[in-house]
């Protein structure tokens, strides 16, 4: 039968059996989490303008978190979704838009790219889903939830006499609380999807930009302008020629690279290249055999002092 002729349900005509509906909530709470970031002047005139990174419930349109930012980055992303997981836990997806930080095009991994995002790979770390939609249109309810952002959350912000992200920070758990209370609508299946972070899922850790880099004969690892160097010993000599891993944390912007020999090696001072500022912070390097691998958790710390730095992604 064809769609004109096809019989008229109560909303128009009838889905053929085991059709899914395009745009049906997913049936329990945290099962899939829209998250997305909406550029405002959250502070009217009386602070900065910034990005609100939005976390929303697809099942029920529960804030589940939301975060100031400067911009939409993966180091901003990097925080927000570790503040979520460590308030809920792990939803089984996250539902974004095709932003570079959640997405790779096409062209990118043709060309021998990676095939993940630093966002992605860390999502996969955690066995959590990522999905990109393709329109606006397709991640609605966050899409909502901002547009009621800017009008709600404005005005509360204004109320309170709060005009900056450091003097909000303590506001959005009350405010999602009253949100929610307010807007919020039951899941069809009454259980929490959420799964409790493992032991060995170290946030800190998986919340870093890692990238590959050669080992060189000389002992050494190019990144972002550094060279940074090993030190020169027996155990160290056998990496030579080896894939390094290189884990830049989100806030001390200075490295630590990865070998195929699951053990950590200590470094001497990197050299700079060109005018970058110096700064002072500890590396180290440890094992793994790709940037989404699981590294070994029974190794020491060593201590390092790179003098380099350059600026935040």
């Amino acid at each position: 039968m064809d769609e004109c002729r096809r019989p008229l349900g109560p909303r128009g005509p009838s889905a053929p059996a085991g059709a899914i509906r395009r745009g049906s909530a997913e049936p329990a709470l945290r099962e899939l989490v829209q998250l997305d970031g909406s550029e405002h002047a959250w502070f009217e005139d009386r602070g900065p303008r910034c990005t609100l990174l939005v976390y929303v419930d697809d099942a029920t349109s529960r804030l589940m978190e939301l975060c100031c930012a400067d911009t939409e980055s993966t180091f901003d992303y990097f925080r927000a979704t570790r503040r979520y997981l460590e308030r809920h836990g792990k939803p089984m997806a996250f539902y974004s838009g095709r932003l570079s930080v959640f997405h790779v095009p096409a062209r990118d991994r043709a060309q021998g790219g990676p095939g993940l995002s630093q966002f992605g790979r860390a999502l996969r770390d955690l066995n959590i889903d990522s999905l990109c939609a393709n329109s606006p249109q397709a991640k609605g309810r966050v899409e909502r939830a901002n547009g009621t952002l800017q009008d709600r959350l404005v005005k509360e912000l204004c109320l309170r006499g709060l005009s900056t992200p450091a003097a909000a920070e303590p506001f959005p758990p009350v405010f999602m609380a009253d949100y929610n209370r307010r807007f919020a609508t039951p899941a069809r299946v009454a259980y929490d999807a959420h799964r409790p972070l493992l032991p060995s899922e170290d946030l800190t850790e998986i919340f870093t930009f890692q990238e590959l880099r050669r080992i060189t004969a000389q002992l050494t690892v190019n990144y972002q302008r550094g060279l940074y160097v090993l030190e020169d010993g027996v155990e160290n000599r056998r990496l030579r020629r080896t894939t390094a891993l290189v884990s830049e944390p989100p806030t001390a912007r200075s490295p630590f690279a990865a070998t195929a020999a699951c053990s950590r090696i200590a470094c001497i001072p990197a050299i700079t290249r060109g005018s970058c500022p110096a700064s002072s912070s500890s590396t180290s390097i440890s094992t793994a055999s790709s940037p989404g691998s699981r590294r070994s958790n029974t190794t020491a710390t060593p201590q390092v002092s790179p003098t380099r730095s350059h600026a935040p992604r």
